[in-house]
């Protein structure tokens, strides 16, 4: 979906991009984030953005909002980009409430 939006010159958005926390528990993103000093959420947020994607997290807490901007302030190297991007081969989406999964889940 990516490839095709990027081809007809449309950005995509991610609503709730840190799946209400989920993506923070996700050994992957845990890993990378040690080994690089950073919150799990920074290396969420800047996986997304770093392909072009506009990520729309939501918190209500300073530090979080604080963090989430701070994924706008560095790349990620090839190695981790490829590594959580392995991880959609899993096929997996995080949507709630049910009802806005459409067709899209079916």
């Amino acid at each position: 979906m990516l490839a095709e939006a990027q081809r007809l010159g449309m950005t995509l958005s991610a609503y709730c991009p840190l799946g209400r926390g989920i993506v923070l528990k996700e050994p992957v993103i845990l890993d990378i984030a040690k080994k690089h000093g950073r919150p799990p959420s920074e290396i969420g947020l800047r996986w997304i953005v770093q392909q072009g994607v506009a990520a729309i997290p939501m918190t209500t807490k300073r530090d979080n909002a604080v963090n989430n901007f701070r994924a706008l302030s560095f790349s990620r190297p090839e190695g981790d980009m490829r590594a959580i991007s392995a991880l959609t081969a899993r096929h997996q989406r995080v949507v709630a409430p049910a009802s806005m999964a459409g067709r899209w889940d079916n």
